[in-house]
C-alpha cells in the first residue's frame, strides 16, 4: 500500500512539473511570436521556422554591414584625408568603440558617408533610450531605425542607426564621447 501511495504521489508531481514546463514553453512561444516582423500563422512549427527566417536575414544584414568596414581600426578611407570636409560622395568611412576602465556602457559607432550605424550594450536604466534620443538629436542626428533588447533582465542593447544632417560633420569620437558623457553623467 505504501509503494502505491508513493508511486501516485511521485505522478502527481511530474505531472504538475510536466503541465509548468508545457505553460512556461507556450509563454516563450508567445514572446517569440510577439517580436517577428511579419508573422502570419501562430502555431509553434510557424512560429519557429518564421524566428529562423528572421535570425538568418539578421546575420546577413550584420555581415554585410561589417563588410562595409574591411579593416575595424580603420580612422578614415583613402580620398578623405580630411574627415572634417563635406564629404557628400560618400567616401567618409569610420569605426570606433569606446574604450574604458569599467566595463558598461559599451558604444561602438560606425559612420558610412553621412549614415552613422550605433551599438551602445548599457546597464537597464529608466528613460536612458530617451536620453540616447536626445543626445543624438542635438548632434542633428535623425534616428532612422532602433532596436532595442533587454538582456539579462539588467542590460540593454541598442542598436541604432541615424542619418546625419546635411553639412554636419560629426567623427566617430565626437558621437563615441557625447554618448559616453551623457550615460556616465546618467548612471550618477
Amino acid at each position: 500500500m505504501k509503494n502505491t501511495k508513493r508511486s501516485s504521489s511521485h505522478s502527481q508531481h511530474h505531472i504538475m512539473a510536466e503541465r509548468k514546463r508545457r505553460e512556461k514553453l507556450t509563454q516563450q512561444f508567445l514572446a517569440l511570436s510577439a517580436i517577428l516582423p511579419g508573422l502570419k500563422k501562430t502555431d509553434k512549427a510557424s512560429v519557429l521556422g518564421d524566428a529562423i527566417k528572421y535570425v538568418k536575414q539578421l546575420q546577413e544584414r550584420q555581415r554585410f554591414l561589417e563588410g562595409q568596414i574591411p579593416n575595424p581600426e580603420m580612422r578614415s578611407i583613402p580620398g578623405s584625408p580630411n574627415p572634417k570636409d563635406d564629404n557628400s560622395s560618400g567616401g567618409r568611412n569610420e569605426m570606433r568603440q569606446s574604450t574604458s576602465s569599467s566595463t558598461l556602457p559599451e558604444i561602438q559607432v560606425r559612420v558610412l558617408a553621412t549614415q552613422v550605424l550605433i551599438r551602445i550594450h548599457c546597464h537597464k536604466m529608466k528613460g536612458i533610450l530617451i536620453k540616447v534620443f536626445t543626445e543624438l538629436e542635438k548632434l542633428q542626428l535623425s534616428v532612422v531605425s532602433a532596436n532595442v533588447l533587454t538582456f539579462a533582465e539588467t542590460a540593454l542593447d541598442l542598436s541604432l542607426t541615424a542619418e546625419m544632417e546635411q553639412g554636419w560633420n560629426l567623427t566617430v569620437d565626437d558621437i563615441i564621447r557625447t554618448l559616453r558623457t551623457t550615460m556616465d553623467l546618467y548612471l550618477r
